[in-house]
């Protein structure tokens, strides 16, 4: 008994030195987006006379051979919508998944298994305030839905995600932090359809998570790269090697090069590549082949 009060009596320390509140079972369950108002509804005519640049901020993969790239379509001044690209055969061919959010990109890739793959969608500058949405598609990038993550009060002040990851097809973390206010923790424990706020912290910044983060005006110069895997005997796989998209210090490139090495190999290979720069004709994005 003297242990069990002890033990109380320090977990009630911590939680107060830390300036931590726990929120048992507020459970929060977002309104899902059909498709098509995300696909269909994304008005190009402003930009009709501009070049649109494709922006690539994040690639990852799935054992099947499915890479995918998370980005953003942007003009001069702003960041216009999200940009994210699947190739269903390790890269050789490419095709937009058709999510327009508007002053968004797709960043924060998680992966399990063969078939599960999410993503956040977020405003990417200041001013711009996007909705904040979760991507996400249970049959290996073939189909895509997205559901709203607004409960997580961007109108309170600058708020971005701070670390977002998932251990297995149901169980994810996403933590949120910002300028103002404090950071809060939110879990689930169904793929994402709904998220419960376990703890606000008041006494922590971003600058105390050891981890990367996904803000407003952050360009990130070092794309990681992304596995290409085998199949190997019993239905395992194993890494046979990597795809990257290739660095460039100029945007005069119309082209953006995806190329890949094998696991023993120095040597990177081109094996696609992704027009650049386009133009709106008839609400299409067409290439075109500078950025002038």
């Amino acid at each position: 008994m003297r242990q069990r009060i002890m033990l109380l009596f320090i977990s009630v320390f911590l939680l107060i030195l830390t300036g931590c509140q726990y929120r048992a079972g507020n459970v929060v369950s977002p309104h899902e987006y059909p498709q098509k108002q995300r696909v269909h509804n994304f008005d190009y005519s402003r930009y009709e006379d501009e070049v649109i640049s494709l922006r690539i901020h994040e690639i990852t993969s799935l054992p099947g051979g499915e890479i995918f790239l998370g980005g953003s379509y942007c003009n001069q001044a702003n960041t216009i919508h999200t940009a994210l690209l699947v190739s269903q055969n390790g890269g050789q061919t490419w095709k937009d998944a058709g999510i327009k959010v508007y002053g968004c990109g797709v960043m924060n890739f998680q992966t399990f298994g063969l078939s599960h793959v999410w993503a956040i969608s977020t405003y990417l500058q200041e001013g711009c305030h996007g909705p904040v949405s979760l991507l996400y598609s249970t049959d290996a990038g073939q189909s895509w839905s997205a559901r709203s993550l607004d409960f997580i009060g961007q109108d309170q002040g600058l708020d971005w995600v701070q670390q977002f990851q998932f251990f297995d097809q149901f169980h994810g973390l996403l933590i949120i932090t910002g300028s103002t206010g404090p950071s809060r923790i939110y879990i689930t424990s169904d793929g994402g359809k709904t998220w419960e706020k376990i703890m606000t912290s008041r006494n922590y910044s971003a600058d105390d998570f050891e981890i990367e983060s996904s803000f407003p005006d952050y360009s990130r110069q070092n794309i990681n790269n992304a596995a290409l895997w085998m199949k190997s005997t019993d239905d395992y796989y194993k890494i046979s090697g990597w795809i990257r998209i290739r660095k460039t210090d100029s945007y005069n490139d119309p082209y953006i090069v995806i190329e890949s090495k094998e696991l023993d190999s120095r040597e990177w290979k081109p094996i696609s590549q992704i027009p650049r720069y386009y133009k709106i004709e008839k609400d299409i994005l067409i290439p075109v082949d500078s950025g002038k």
